[in-house]
């Protein structure tokens, strides 16, 4: 079954036109077993298959380091083989899984996870529990060995949530009637995830220098400065770090995740 919901064998010449006029791409079939009918497969831009996770996320309203972790796992799958012979949707709908179940997110099934990915990439209304979605979660759930199976069951990342958790909670005592007049915790969690969508970004960095990074862009966002601050706020979280190093996280930030240029 592909992700549009289609066997290879229903798909006319005039059908296969009609998918790729809908979705940008070739119209290519979701390989999910190892039958010769489904030896096609279709490969999704990094930046497009990452936003598709976030997507699912916030559909579902998953916890943030659910997505994350999700989005990390697929960042090395993308290196493996796998990626050049599943389709990158299935393979990303399989990250998810683990990831939920990795950070112990367990209130949303398979099928509800496979629903959302499915209503994300096709023009057909389907439900959570019709049998394309059936097929699909069961080829979902057989890849998700795979993909363990190929990072060699390391799944162990370290993410900036933790130390971000902890730069915000320090900041509140310290200026409380900004944090209680603009959502100053909600934005920081919203930059942080969609950051994600550059995952190179978030390996290149240790994770607490991103953590300061987003508190620094979330203060800037709200037009909101630390008060008596005797010297610049972030060196009481980190004695390494420089203005120099934060300004360049953050220039990294807004132009590769956001895509705006930064005046230098």
């Amino acid at each position: 079954y592909s992700m549009h919901g289609k066997r290879r064998s229903e798909m006319g010449d005039g059908k296969a036109k009609k998918e790729k006029k809908e979705f940008g791409m070739p119209p290519h079939v979701v390989h999910l077993s190892d039958d010769e009918e489904y030896e096609d497969k279709i490969q999704i831009p990094p930046r497009e298959l990452y936003a598709f996770m976030i997507q699912i996320g916030i559909r579902l309203k998953l916890k943030n380091r659910s997505v994350c972790t999700s989005i990390l796992l697929m960042h090395q799958l993308m290196k493996k083989e796998v990626a050049k012979h599943v389709c990158n949707y299935t393979l990303a709908t399989a990250a998810m899984m683990i990831g939920m179940k990795y950070e112990e997110e367990r209130d949303v099934g398979i099928k509800k996870v496979c629903h959302a990915a499915q209503s994300l990439v096709s023009s057909q209304i389907l439900t959570d529990n019709c049998e394309e979605v059936s097929l699909l979660a069961t080829g979902v759930g057989r890849l998700e060995y795979v993909c363990v199976r190929e990072v060699g069951f390391q799944l162990n990342y370290d993410h900036p949530h933790t130390h971000l958790a902890l730069t915000l909670q320090s900041l509140e005592p310290w200026m409380p009637e900004h944090f209680e007049k603009y959502p100053i915790k909600d934005t920081a969690a919203t930059i942080l995830r969609d950051t994600y969508i550059c995952p190179e970004l978030i390996v290149r960095y240790p994770p607490k220098q991103v953590a300061l990074a987003v508190t620094s862009l979330t203060l800037k966002a709200h037009d909101v400065s630390v008060p008596q601050a005797k010297s610049d706020w972030y060196e009481a979280f980190s004695s390494t770090m420089s203005r120099k190093e934060l300004r360049a996280i953050e220039t990294d930030i807004v132009e590769n995740v956001f895509r705006v240029t930064v005046d230098r």
